[in-house]
This record gives structure tokens, C-alpha cells and sequence, in this order.
């Protein structure tokens, strides 16, 4: 099926109005697209567990593994009590396996709990880390919101944001500038032409602009630069008209005193 453009916009699509409106929306939408496309590659590379606290997650794995090896679960309950993150070792029907309370919240939790290499939420938040450990039993850490990447996210993002939108709008300015700059350009030097005489000169044919408005300043100026040359041609034919019945009168006087001068001259010769 072909699609056919409106009448109401074929009309005023060579129109300048028309085109700034489709620079505006180009740069919004190119603007946007970056933006979003910036945020899913920020969104892979930071939204994870940092490695210091990766390390930091996986030393206490094993730590727990040697305390469940060994099996004692009070000494499991004293290491779990002495760490900076709120823990709990699992066992498979994820059930505590020492007498240590768990908070309603934290068990409720565990049903969104996620791998240690899982991607994290844009917000700060404190996600269960689910860590695997010997005889199915799992490692539960609470991640603290302080360690949450989120919290240099937001900064990062933003700052990126306000880059891509300063980049994309100074190339579509500079785009912008010079289409509107190259008519006017010509429209000078075609000026300069006819200030120095010159009136042969067709901005029409030089502008070779796809923008209506241009294109009428440049016919208008055509015209202007007719007029200009009729009224000199006609001043030059009034100036010499004017010489010439000005040349008749005084060519007459002039034969007149010779021929007085030369009757005085013959006159004195007499006498």
C-alpha cells in the first residue's frame, strides 16, 4: 500500500516553518533514542553487585561452607550475628538452619531473592543476594543500601544525559546554521554584485534553495534588481534627452556671438 503524504502538509513542507519543525523533532527524538540506548549499556555495566563487595559476599560463601562442614550451628549463628550484612544461612525449603529470628520483611523477601551476578534495579533498594553452598544450602545477604551501585547511577546518568542532549543539539545547530546561512550567503553576494553594477545577476538561479520562503526573497529580489536597472535605463535616456535639448540652445547662442564678433571686428576694421 503506498502511503500518500496530506495535502495540508505537501503544501508547507518546503516551508521554513515546517523544516525547524522537523529539526526540533529530529534532535528530541535522537536525543531520547541516545539517551535510552546510553542508559540500557549504563544499566549492564554498573547495576551489579560491585566486585569489592562480590569478593567481599563470596570470602563469607566460604566461611560458611567450613561452619557447615563442620556442623556447628551455634558457631554458625555467632558468625552470621558478627558480620556487617544482615544474613542467614538456608537450607532447601529455605528455612533457617540455626535458632536465629528472621525479620517478617526479610522472609518475605526471599520469594524476589537474586543471584550474585544478577542485574540489580535502577533504585536504591537492599536486594537479597542468594549465594549456593555445600549440601544445598544457600548464603542470604541483604545488600545495605550504601553499597547499592544505584547510588552513583542516578549521578552518572544524569551527567550523561546532559552531555548527549549538549552534543546532539550543538551538531543539529550547526546543521541548522549553515542550511539557513548558505541562501543568505548567496542572497549577499548577490547584493554586492548589484551595488557594483552588475545587473545581470539572477539570484534565483545561484540560490538553488528547497525552502519556499528563500525562494520568494530570491524572486522578490529579481524583480527588485529589474526595477532597479529600468529606472537607471531610464535615467541614463532622461540625462542624455535632457543633454541633448540642452547641447541645441547653447550650440545657437554660441553662433550667435561668433557671428557678432566677428561683424564687431569687421566694424572696427572700418572705422
Amino acid at each position: 500500500m503506498k502511503l500518500v503524504c496530506p495535502s495540508y502538509i505537501a503544501k508547507r513542507k518546503d516551508s521554513l516553518a515546517f523544516k525547524l519543525f522537523s529539526y526540533m523533532t529530529a534532535i528530541v527524538i535522537s536525543i531520547l533514542l541516545v539517551q535510552a540506548l546510553a542508559e540500557q549499556a549504563l544499566v549492564k555495566a554498573m547495576l551489579k553487585v560491585p566486585n569489592s563487595v562480590k569478593m567481599e559476599m563470596l570470602d563469607l560463601a566460604h566461611q560458611a561452607n567450613v561452619l557447615i562442614e563442620h556442623g556447628d550451628m551455634d558457631e554458625l549463628a555467632d558468625w552470621a550475628n558478627a558480620q556487617q550484612f544482615y544474613l542467614f544461612v538456608l537450607n532447601e525449603q529455605l528455612q533457617p538452619v540455626t535458632h536465629r529470628l528472621m525479620h517478617p520483611h526479610f522472609e518475605f523477601k526471599l520469594q524476589f531473592k537474586r543471584s550474585i551476578d544478577d542485574q540489580l534495579e535502577d533504585k536504591v533498594n537492599r536486594p537479597i543476594i542468594s549465594i549456593p553452598l555445600v549440601q544445598q544450602h544457600n548464603l542470604v545477604i541483604q545488600l545495605p543500601h550504601r553499597l547499592h551501585p544505584a547510588n552513583d547511577f542516578i549521578l552518572y546518568f544524569s551527567i550523561i544525559k546532559v552531555v548527549i542532549a549538549a552534543v546532539f543539539l550543538a551538531l543539529f545547530s550547526l546543521l541548522m546554521a549553515r542550511n539557513l546561512q548558505q541562501p543568505l550567503d548567496r542572497l549577499r553576494e548577490a547584493s554586492k554584485k548589484l551595488s557594483n553594477g552588475d545587473f545581470n545577476v539572477s539570484v534565483v538561479q545561484e540560490l538553488k534553495s528547497n525552502t519556499r520562503e528563500f525562494n520568494e526573497l530570491a524572486q522578490d529580489f529579481d524583480h527588485m534588481t529589474k526595477e532597479i536597472h529600468s529606472l537607471a535605463e531610464k535615467q541614463r535616456l532622461l540625462i542624455r534627452d535632457v543633454s541633448h535639448e540642452l547641447r541645441t540652445p547653447l550650440a545657437r547662442q554660441n553662433l550667435v556671438l561668433h557671428l557678432l564678433r566677428k561683424r564687431v571686428g569687421e566694424s572696427e576694421q572700418e572705422l
